[in-house]
């Protein structure tokens, strides 16, 4: 982390073993919030978005699909980092 305590993409990738391109996507559909920017347009990462990536990465080890880990936590965020509720397609009996 530098001064700030804000990571680049590609050492939260390290951290986490997650490829670059899944961490974009799950930004993309809010399972991960929107990070702060630096002036230079590099996305910053900050420690909430570690233990994040860290608990997705656990669950979709575990076997979860994308909809059961947003349904775990009720909510995805959207672009802006406040949650939105995730409807998943999967009926519940």
């Amino acid at each position: 982390m530098d001064t700030a305590g804000h990571i680049v993409i590609g050492t939260l990738s390290k951290h986490t073993a997650t490829n670059i391109e899944t961490i974009r996507y799950y930004e993309r559909i809010g399972l991960l919030p929107a990070p702060a920017r630096s002036s230079g347009g590099y996305r910053l990462y900050g420690t909430g978005h570690l233990k994040r990536l860290n608990f997705i990465r656990r669950a979709r080890t575990l076997g979860f699909s994308i909809g059961e880990v947003a349904d775990s936590s009720g909510s995805r965020t959207n672009g802006s980092g406040r949650a939105v509720r995730f409807v998943s397609s999967r009926r519940h009996t």
